[in-house]
């Protein structure tokens, strides 16, 4: 049973086959990587971890070795790097759990164990040797170097008594140069010895207390120099046996652990160097098989193919026999039938292109006499569309006169308007002017004819001085007579009667000469009565007048504002036919833009026609050098 692949499938398969031989080979080089990485990782951390156990041995040989010419210079320097290791050690070695086999977290277990004794005996000796004294100044050897020299100056204005005390500070020297039972007991049979000597003499109690002072000071140096004999006994073993624990533990990490993590770093790299070289080689064997079976079908299908096309391009448009099934997914076997098809369909083709050629020439034909017609129709056009723009732009430059003369119209019209206004208020000034005067000739006329009623009563005034003159005439006429009849008796009586009766005919010709101009003011008064009537009645019709003058002028101002609210709207409207002959212009001119592309384009098309003509007589030349037969 074989399996009918495609050639798209058997392309797919191979590249499935590289990319999980490429996945395999990158999970397997991962995971190697990984390996040789961890390895790596375990060789540095072995290093490190190596180089901070030697750091800690040297630094504290270091401080064990600068404790023997310690000094007051050096002593703060020690103390803080002894307290500094004492510190960085004190949580122990950073080190990961799988990193070390059995012996060699013994080893360093044993060593860490081993360095809280010698860090305390280090720190004790430094106790001791401070204690004691750094220099000859300090310390307890200090004191004894002070009762040495008061005891030293008392004693040497004699000399024996100086001479034993030297030799006391001889064993003294010796002894803290050895520090042993020896050497304290000689230096003790010294004292003793300058003791008895002092005693024998008599100067027991001059002398004695300085020496018990002496001594006094003596006894904690000698405890002193004795215990740090001791202790460096002991710190040197404890030295020995963490420096051994140390170099062991140093020795086993660099020359066994790190040497087995550096093989097996070598070796994973070489593991994976052999493993991917096999893969390598099986998967190149697999794609080259797979590779060779593909190309032979691809060689078989395209030399089918091959002939077929070459027939095709010699014109030999004939069917090929075909013994594959169209259901085989071999594309080129499909390529092969699809050839196949298309010579089929190329017979039927080019065929069906001669049929059609010959009825494209005769459509060829029909549409270059609609060309024809076309061209000669668009020139029309484009002369009348050129005399069209032309008359749009004389509607526009005519738009443009009258909406300036309709702005001249409505600058008049405001003029006007606003005179009309003016008038208005001066006729309105004048009618109040005028019903003043009005008002004042009524009031004069109304004090006129008071006057004419007065000078009446004048007239009737006068008429009784009149009657009183001429009573008084008479009654002097009747004096005079009874003074006449009196005699010289009555003479001065009718004197009297006389000038009575003259003053009653001056006064007669007096009232008669008022009543004369009582009546001119009469006569006048009326006049002027008339004369104020008259001006009253002129005065009223010019009121009136004025009236209708003021409606008159108002209805010019309202006709005048009207007239401007219509120039404006007038002015408005030509601005907007002027706007819209303008765009009329524009329009016209892209229109004859248009129609001259259009004309241009016709002819394009009667040209491209004539190509047509041409194209479908080398159509007909190559159709035929096919052989649909």
């Amino acid at each position: 049973m074989s399996i009918a692949l495609s050639v798209r499938q058997k392309l797919i398969a191979i590249v499935v086959l590289v990319c999980i031989g490429y996945a395999g080979f990158g999970a397997y080089s991962i995971y190697n990587l990984s390996q040789m990485s961890s390895a790596s990782d375990d060789a540095t951390e072995l290093s490190r971890l190596t180089s901070e156990v030697k750091d800690v041995e040297i630094a504290l040989l270091k401080v064990e070795r600068q404790m023997t010419s310690i000094s007051p210079d050096n002593i703060d320097t020690i103390s803080t790097t002894l307290a500094r290791i004492k510190s960085e050690t004190a949580a122990g070695f950073s080190i990961r759990a799988d990193l070390l086999d059995k012996e060699g977290k013994a080893l360093l277990e044993n060593s860490q164990a081993l360095q809280p004794n010698y860090l305390s005996a280090l720190e004790s000796n430094l106790q001791n040797l401070t204690t004691l004294g750094l220099s000859s100044n300090t310390g307890a050897l200090g004191q004894l170097n002070q009762s040495a020299q008061a005891l030293a100056e008392q004693l040497k204005s004699l000399a024996s008594f100086a001479s034993l005390f030297k030799e006391v500070r001889a064993k003294e020297k010796d002894f803290l140069a050895y520090s042993d039972a020896e050497h304290q007991a000689s230096l003790l049979a010294a004292i003793q010895a300058l003791k008895d000597s002092v005693n024998n003499i008599g100067f027991g109690d001059v002398f004695g207390p300085m020496i018990k002072t002496y001594e006094d000071a003596l006894a904690p140096v000698i405890a002193l120099s004795i215990t740090l004999k001791e202790q460096q006994s002991k710190l040197a073993l404890l030295s020995n046996q963490y420096t051994q624990a140390m170099d062991d533990s140093a020795n086993y990490l660099q020359n066994t652990l790190l040497v087995q993590a550096q093989i097996r770093s070598s070796e994973t790299a070489e593991q994976a160097r052999r493993s991917l070289t096999i893969a390598c080689v099986l998967l190149a064997l697999v794609i080259g098989f797979i590779l060779s079976t593909v190309i032979r079908s691809l060689n078989r299908n395209l030399t089918a193919v091959l002939a077929i096309l070459k027939d095709v391009a010699q014109g030999k448009l004939r069917s090929h026999k075909n013994s594959q099934t169209s259901t085989n997914p071999d594309e080129f076997q499909q390529l092969f039938i699809a050839s196949n098809q298309m010579s089929d369909s190329l017979r039927l083709l080019i065929g069906h292109l001669i049929s059609s050629n010959e009825k494209l020439v005769f459509t060829a034909d029909e549409l270059d006499s609609g060309i024809k017609t076309i061209v000669s129709g668009s020139e029309r056009i484009r002369d009348r569309s050129n005399t069209l723009a032309a008359s749009t732009e004389e509607i526009s430059a005519t738009a443009d006169t009258v909406q300036s003369m309709t702005q001249n119209v409505q600058s008049a019209a405001k003029v006007a308007y606003e005179s009309a206004t003016s008038g208005v208020s001066a006729m309105r000034d004048a009618m109040t002017s005028i019903s003043d005067v009005a008002d004042t000739i009524q009031d004069t006329n109304e004090r006129v004819a008071r006057l004419g009623t007065l000078s009446k009563e004048i007239d009737v005034v006068i008429e009784l001085i009149v009657g009183v003159a001429e009573q008084t005439s008479l009654l002097a006429l009747n004096a005079a007579i009874e003074a006449a009849r009196a005699g010289e008796a009555g003479r001065g009586f009718a004197v009297v009667a006389d000038e009575v009766k003259t003053l009653s005919e001056q006064t007669v010709k007096a009232s008669g000469s008022i009543t004369e101009k009582v009546e001119n003011i009469q006569k006048e008064t009326l006049a002027v009565i008339d004369a104020m009537t008259l001006s009253l009645n002129k005065v009223g019709r010019s009121k009136e007048q004025g009236e209708n003058a003021v409606k008159t002028i108002h209805l010019v101002e309202q006709n005048t504002l009207e007239a401007m609210n219509n120039t404006q709207e007038i002015t408005q409207a030509i601005k907007e036919v002027a706007l819209t002959t303008a765009q009329m212009a524009q329009d016209m001119d892209i229109i004859a833009h248009d129609i001259k592309d259009n004309h241009n384009a016709t002819q394009s098309i009667q040209t491209a026609n004539k190509n047509v003509h041409h194209q479908t007589n080398e159509l007909a030349q190559q159709i035929q050098r096919f052989d649909i037969t």
